[in-house]
């Protein structure tokens, strides 16, 4: 998916893989923007923490130094696997993240 001229998400795909779970959220998207342990991908931000299973990278410290934020359409691609809390703008508690690049 990607960002419009007027700030609008288009999705290129969705799927529904939270067997139910309407909180379980797998996000892929290129960084926009990063804020200590905090990314931003379309809009949304996931937080990373010390907990959370990394892969492309051993480690929290490792991972963010990996990532490269960039304005619209975006830095690094990474998915992020996670609870979903809505909100402005919503937030991931994320339990996995991939880097995809």
């Amino acid at each position: 998916g990607y960002v419009d001229s007027s700030g609008a998400i288009v999705a290129e795909r969705v799927e529904d893989n939270a067997g139910g779970n309407a909180t379980r959220v797998i996000l892929q998207a290129r960084v926009t923007a990063e804020n200590g342990n905090v990314l931003t991908l379309l809009g949304i931000n996931a937080t990373l923490s010390v907990t959370t299973t990394f892969s492309g990278a051993p480690d929290l410290a490792t991972f963010l130094a990996a990532v490269t934020p960039a304005a619209a359409p975006g830095g690094t691609l990474v998915k992020v696997t996670g609870t979903f809390t809505p909100g402005a703008p919503g937030t991931i508690a994320a339990e996995e993240a991939e880097l995809e690049d």
